[in-house]
């Protein structure tokens, strides 16, 4: 089960880490932050705001492809730290992403405060702060609107971990189910006993 986890765990985060790893990815894109989408329909009608609304998603999606590599050394200490208990549980459980919910109980606090500092750092360096102050000073001027204030940290903090376990999953999901996704002997010896 260690071996189809670290597999799992080197893939997703290799992947996640790369250039364009969550920004083109739907299933991991980081979106608008939803309690500003408001703001961004609204703003998205002035000359000038779709390109910065545009770039701005961008620049988020980067910050969290800047912090993943994070996550591979805390899933592997996890992984190293499971019983054997908990191996067999996840190994015999029926579940497609038993073991990526085990990692999620065990590490998602870790991974966010690791991955925080990170991606504050890489919202001012890409630009993601500067263009996102600048659209909600336009929008909190707007006369009726209720003013817009995003943590964007712990927003993309929180939607980069969330995507490193959808990742993870899809990736525990094929070596359950397809036998080519298998490519040890030891792999194929655990989960063609199921």
């Amino acid at each position: 089960m260690k071996e189809a986890l670290n597999k799992g765990i080197l893939k997703a985060v290799q992947f996640a880490s790369e250039p364009d790893g969550f920004n083109t990815n739907d299933d991991i894109h980081i979106p608008f932050p939803e309690d500003a989408i408001l703001m961004k329909t609204t703003l998205s009608r002035f000359p000038g705001m779709n390109t910065l609304i545009g770039t701005f998603e961008t620049q988020l999606n980067r910050a969290a492809e800047a912090a993943a590599p994070k996550a591979k050394d805390i899933f592997l200490n996890a992984l190293a730290n499971i019983s054997i208990t908990d191996a067999l549980t996840l190994v015999t459980s029926s579940s497609t992403d038993a073991a990526t919910q085990f990692l999620r109980r065990s590490t998602e606090a870790q991974l966010i405060a690791a991955f925080q500092p990170d991606i504050s750092a890489a919202i001012d360096q890409v630009g993601a702060g500067k263009a996102y102050a600048r659209m909600t000073s336009q929008y909190n001027r707007i006369p009726l609107m209720t003013p817009v204030q995003t943590d964007l940290t712990a927003y993309t903090t929180q939607k980069a971990v969330d995507g490193l376990f959808i990742l993870l999953a899809k990736e525990e999901g094929k070596i359950r189910k397809n036998p080519a996704a298998r490519t040890t002997d030891l792999l194929k010896q655990v989960f063609g006993r199921k």
